[in-house]
């Protein structure tokens, strides 16, 4: 499955290859159902989309911390993906809120998946690629 998706997104501008990859990340972390093994696949095939599969899984860390609905494969996702726990995942959505200004030409959500972005960066290590970019 995951070098299909990897192909099938490769089809895509790189534009919505970052959302789609974020997506994925989103899914595992929210969701699961996976195995360590297929994170660890996922995360080889994600190349250097690795960072946006790392933002997905973080927002939703951050969202099962506000919703108190914790899971052993949310914390799995966030180790394997994220290169961290799910604790400190969510608490770098939490602070990627700070200094997001409301006003300007770039929209605030870009802003705010950059903050996460650069702040996973150290724990996703692995000269991932700076990706966000938001059309």
């Amino acid at each position: 499955m995951e070098s299909d998706a990897a192909s099938g997104f490769s089809a895509f501008p790189t534009e919505r290859q970052i959302d789609l990859w974020s997506g994925i990340g989103l899914g595992c972390g929210y969701t699961g159902g996976v195995s360590r093994e297929a994170l660890e696949r996922l995360r080889h095939a994600s190349g250097p989309y690795l960072s946006q599969i790392a933002v997905g899984v973080a927002i939703a860390a951050h969202a099962r911390r506000l919703a108190h609905t914790p899971a052993p494969y949310a914390e799995l996702a966030s180790e394997v993906l994220c290169g961290t726990s799910i604790d400190e995942a969510a608490h770098i959505v939490e602070g990627a809120f700070k200094d997001v200004p409301t006003t300007g030409t770039k929209p605030a959500y870009q802003i705010w998946r950059e903050h996460i972005e650069e702040q996973l960066a150290t724990f996703v290590g692995n000269g991932v690629e700076k990706k966000t970019q938001i059309a």
